[in-house]
């Protein structure tokens, strides 16, 4: 048996270069992505993905050898190969869009960004063929991957997709999830147009390619195609660095909330101890008056009801935890003082390792909206805010219900920041700030309406004493 090695090596080829085209682009679709927003993990996903494409590579190498050097691989060759291509990439289209969960921002972003990717790799690849006189050994008969196609396809991805992969990480697309949806549509139809026009300019370009044989020529349109590829980077680039401004801006607004909660806390805090030295100062004149006039039982029974009326003010101590008692009591009092009715069910430990500043943001955006919301009630609605928090596990679950009255003023369920008719903090900077404490410890952010009752329900994972000063010294 004869064994023919231009065959096989053109089959060898045709895998790989299929392979080297297909893989980088199906394994970045996902990358910003976390495995809350796809329905099937990346774990299991990606050893999925690379099987399919390297099955589909086989099959499409398989059919191009057997035609090889045929009269259909000379007349349709290029049509069977396009028309492969085309499935798969069909095929992969629904797989990437029908495995996120309903609500996630930036699916068509990404998209077209990998999609974008996979074409400028391509290019790059067939300038640097014209310059390596690319299937020189096949004339001028389509492949549709030469050995130098191949040779480039396997340099390039080896460069670009760790640049690639590095900047989805670092521009991660849950910056997306608190945008205005509009904002993600305008910059998603932008994406698009960047692709329509790129591919417009490599059609262009390789119709002047085919009806010219001059160097300057190749080099003046490589160089356009070059300057294509490096102005729509920079388009994402601009975007995404203006986007991560934003967030660190929103990230100082957020401190600056904490900061003034907490001075608040402080100054009242003092005016407290003010107000309980003035009235020890007045206990201690009553004491020793009545120690002086010898009036022996008078004097045990004001300390008796001084005693009762301490153990009263400790009976109603909030929380163990000094913090979460602060923040909770600074507004529990502003409620008591409105009339609102306040039940607690507070069973924490004495001391967690969240950073402070975080959790008075948390406590007092939720707690803010729902003394705003009763006081919004009529006054035939009984006011009232139920506060839950207890620890599961290595969990901390916050639960916070209040009264409301116009339902048209608040619409929202799961996730999904609320929309008001107002304008205030909690309604612009505060539910963001919410939710990205609540992703800063791995956790999540719910809110409903139930009638004329609205609930936040908010869970934290602890985090450990070291972690937490890893992830406060990145905020």
């Amino acid at each position: 048996m004869i064994i023919d090695f231009e065959r096989v090596w053109y089959f060898l080829m045709q895998f790989l270069g299929y392979n080297f085209q297909l893989l980088p682009v199906a394994l970045l679709l996902w990358v910003p992505f976390s495995d809350e927003q796809l329905k099937i993990r990346k774990k299991r996903l990606y050893p999925v993905v690379i099987s399919t494409v390297v099955l589909f590579s086989l099959v499409f190498a398989l059919i191009m050898a057997s035609i090889y050097e045929s009269f259909l691989f000379y007349t349709r060759g290029w049509l069977v190969g396009n028309v492969m291509f085309s499935l798969v990439w069909i095929l992969g289209t629904a797989v990437y869009f029908g495995n996120f969960k309903k609500g996630t921002n930036g699916r068509i972003l990404c998209y077209v960004m990998a999609l974008q990717y996979g074409i400028s790799i391509y290019t790059l690849s067939e300038i640097g063929g014209k310059f390596c006189s690319i299937d020189e050994m096949y004339g001028r008969m389509f492949t549709p991957y030469g050995t130098f196609a191949v040779l480039f396809y396997f340099i390039c991805s080896l460069i670009l997709m760790p640049v690639m992969y590095r900047f989805l990480t670092k521009y991660n697309f849950n910056m997306l999830s608190g945008e205005n949806k509009r904002n993600v549509l305008l910059i998603s139809i932008s994406s698009i147009i960047l692709l329509v026009l790129y591919v417009v300019a490599l059609m262009a370009e390789l119709e002047i390619y085919n009806h010219t044989r001059l160097f300057r020529v190749y080099v003046a349109s490589s160089v356009w195609m070059v300057c294509m590829i490096a102005s729509d980077f920079l388009a994402y680039f601009i975007y995404f660095s203006c986007l991560r401004i934003e967030k660190e801006k929103e990230q100082m607004h957020t401190q600056l909330t904490a900061f003034e909660l907490q001075s608040q806390h402080m100054r009242d805090k003092i005016q407290e101890e003010k107000k309980s030295m003035h009235n020890m100062r007045h206990h201690f004149r009553t004491l020793i008056s009545l120690s002086e006039r010898q009036e022996y039982e008078k004097l045990q029974e004001y300390l008796r009801k001084y005693l009762e009326e301490w153990e009263n003010v400790s009976s109603r101590l909030i929380s163990r935890n000094p913090i979460i008692g602060s923040i909770l009591g600074y507004y529990i009092a502003q409620a008591e003082e409105k009339g609102i009715q306040v039940q607690k069910n507070i069973e924490i430990k004495e001391h967690y390792p969240f950073d402070m500043m975080d959790l008075t943001v948390l406590l007092g955006n939720a707690l803010e909206n729902a003394l705003e919301a009763c006081s919004q009630c009529s006054s035939d609605t009984k006011s009232f805010i139920r506060i839950q928090m207890g620890q599961r596990k290595q969990t901390l679950l916050i639960k916070i219900e209040n009264s409301c009255e116009n339902r048209k003023n608040v619409s929202c369920y799961g996730d999904k920041i609320p929309k008001s008719s107002k304008s205030g903090r909690m309604y612009g900077y505060g539910i963001s700030s919410m939710q990205m404490i609540v992703k800063k410890y791995q956790g999540s952010l719910e809110f409903w309406e139930d009638g004329e009752i609205f609930t936040v329900r908010m869970v934290l994972n602890i985090p450990d004493s070291d972690e937490n000063q890893k992830v406060s010294g990145k905020g």
